[in-house]
């Protein structure tokens, strides 16, 4: 597969029509990175878009224990 033109412009455009009519989920200004499927970075999208393009992403979830304690910290993730 060939790119024409920088990626990261080209998907910002696709991601600001979408937002412009409705086809994006909450605008959060958080720009994830597009890989290919060999993990070599090729541009970057708003997070808003990434679902109803397509784009698979990769995420970390924190949990963890108070020692000595019975508290425990969870991450809270943000939908």
């Amino acid at each position: 597969m060939q790119l024409l033109g920088e990626p990261s412009a080209g998907l910002a455009e696709i991601a600001a029509w979408r937002r412009g009519h409705g086809y994006a989920a909450p605008w959060r200004d958080e720009l994830v990175s597009v890989a290919t499927s060999g993990g070599r970075i090729i541009g970057c999208v708003e997070r808003a878009v990434v679902r109803n393009l397509g784009i698979a992403t990769q995420a970390v979830q924190l949990h963890g224990c108070v020692q000595g304690s019975d508290q425990y910290w969870l991450q809270q993730r943000v939908r």
